[in-house]
């Protein structure tokens, strides 16, 4: 049992897919998480095309509050505008 349900029993917990290509089709076909976490080690292109094809497309009903480094923002940025 991990922390989360033992602190929050009543949550749904789900793992993720730990390829790209197969995370994306879950989030195409799931509902919209309540929370969502993240933990992302990927080459800068490969992430930015994962957040690129997840982050904006998941709009959660609550600001998001995500915390990436410098590196990652530049990244996204330069993916954006390709």
């Amino acid at each position: 049992m991990s922390l989360i349900t033992r602190l929050r029993p009543d949550w749904e917990v789900t793992v993720l897919p730990r390829s790209v290509e197969d995370a994306i089709a879950w989030f195409k076909i799931q509902p919209h998480p309540n929370i969502l976490f993240l933990d992302i080690k990927l080459s800068s292109a490969c992430s930015a095309y994962f957040n690129g094809k997840i982050i904006l497309h998941v709009k959660p009903p609550h600001k998001d509050k995500i915390t990436v480094s410098e590196e990652k923002v530049s990244s996204f940025k330069l993916w954006l505008n390709l």
